[in-house]
Formats: structure tokens, sequence, C-alpha cells
């Protein structure tokens, strides 16, 4: 992983995500985000439609980032920082960590879910939007597992999120896909139908 060195949420750090695909787009273009689809993130990324506002639940989450990532230091002796990193080799694959060790061996995704979800966290359950962020993570670092921390603001589930290879291999097809609709300024639903009509 090549480090840059930007403050998240910094105006430079926002410039910085709209020229890469970064791990919270990686849901979206394998249409699989409760939020946003692949056609939704590409209209936004080409200048074609405005980008959403921070929704209350995001704008929670920065908040708490900071006691969340204490708690992880309280329950497992990890101390870990933000940090933004740019894949080895693929130069437009990039994501940025809530928590990282300053040896880089272990990162960290937090979440600060809804009611119901963090109550699915509690069973081990964990929703596929994460874990195909967390699969885009883990190729950016190289690391073979993330922490995910589902906070409530004063405690958390933290569960070990292991690699998987078949879903980070999706992951990477489907953004070098996304990525040459990008460059050549085609829709990818335009692109995928004619990619599969071939």
């Amino acid at each position: 992983m090549i480090e840059v060195q930007l403050n998240q949420g910094s105006p430079e750090w926002h410039k910085f995500r709209s020229e890469k695909i970064g791990a919270s787009m990686a849901p979206a273009i394998l249409n699989l985000s409760p939020y946003q689809s692949a056609v939704d993130l590409w209209e936004e990324m080409v200048g074609l439609k405005q980008p959403k506002e921070a929704t209350e639940r995001m704008k929670r989450g920065l908040v708490l980032e900071d006691d969340a990532r204490k708690y992880l230091f309280n329950e497992t002796g990890l101390e870990m920082f933000p940090v933004v990193g740019v894949h080895d080799t693929i130069s437009y694959m990039s994501a940025s960590f809530d928590g990282m060790t300053l040896d880089r061996k272990n990162a960290a995704e937090i979440k600060c879910n809804s009611k119901s979800i963090h109550e699915q966290v509690k069973k081990g359950f964990i929703p596929e939007s994460h874990l195909i962020q967390m699969g885009h993570q883990m190729e950016v670092c190289s690391l073979n597992m993330i922490y995910y921390l589902s906070f409530d603001g004063v405690k958390g589930i933290i569960i070990k999120v292991q690699r998987s290879d078949r879903l980070i291999s999706e992951i990477l097809k489907k953004e070098e896909q996304f990525w040459y609709c990008l460059q050549s300024f085609i829709r990818p639903d335009v692109f995928i139908s004619e990619y599969v009509a071939i």
C-alpha cells in the first residue's frame, strides 16, 4: 500500500476521493449497496449529479469515531489511527481506513449502525455491503483480516473479518469495468449490456 498524507474530511481528501475508487464505493459498483446503484455513483463521479449530502447517521459516525477507536484499544490493546492509502499496483484503487496500527499490520472498519443492524451484528451477521467494503480495504492494504466494530456510542461488537479471495476477485473485476466506464464516459448499465451481448 502507498500511503497518502491526507486528513480525512479535508477538502484535499474529498478531491482525492473524487478521482479514485474508494472502499465505500465498492458496494454500489457491485450494485449491492442499499443506498446507491453503480449508475447513480457513475453519474455523481462524472458530474451529472450532485454528490449526496451526508446523512445524520454518517455525521454521527464521524463524531463517534474517536470514541470507537478508544473502545477498540481497550478491548484489543491495538491503538489505531485514520490512514489513507492507494493500492500498490492499481492506481485508481484507494481506501480511507477508520483505524490502522502504526506497524500497518492491523486495520479496523468502524460502523455506528442503526439499532436493528447492531442487533443483527450481535448475532454474527454483517451486512453484505460492509463485507464488500472491507474486501476492498484488505486488497488495498494487503491484509488477511480486518476488525469490524459495530459501535453504539458506548459499547460495541468486534468481529474479525477474514479475507475472501473469491469476493476480492469479483470486486477487482467490477471496479476495473467501472473505472473503464468513468474514463470512457460510458454509463455502466450500457457497458454491461454490451459486454454481456458480446
